[in-house]
């Protein structure tokens, strides 16, 4: 289980996404595709799924120089959670590559 922060600075345990398919995205305020990505996946993923059954979690992660994401996210404002990799452990835990990645997890987390 891994514990990250949302942009208030709240504590969000991933575990608790359990119990629903969850589209996890790795992304960086630094890189334009990931960024991009973000809001197609409030129009494509999240708005038209969100009451059957699938979370959406965009987690910016510390890969390369990244800058914060506090001005990308004023700017697109997703209703989906997006939650902060200050640590890298997601980044690690998943295997880094290049950004955006995209991960969908079933309800049991695999």
């Amino acid at each position: 289980n891994l514990t990250l922060t949302d942009q208030t600075g709240k504590s969000q345990e991933l575990n608790k996404l359990r119990g629903r398919y969850t589209l996890v995205v790795l992304w960086s305020a630094s890189v334009p595709a990931a960024v991009e990505e973000l809001g197609d996946l409030e129009a494509y993923a999240y708005q038209p799924y969100k009451n059957v059954g699938l979370n959406v979690v965009a987690v910016h992660t510390p890969a390369g120089k990244t800058k914060q994401p506090t001005e990308v996210l004023a700017k697109l404002q997703p209703t989906f959670p997006t939650l902060n990799d200050t640590t890298g452990a997601l980044w690690d835990k998943l295997g880094k590559g290049r950004l955006p990645r995209t991960f969908l997890l079933d309800a049991q987390g695999k």
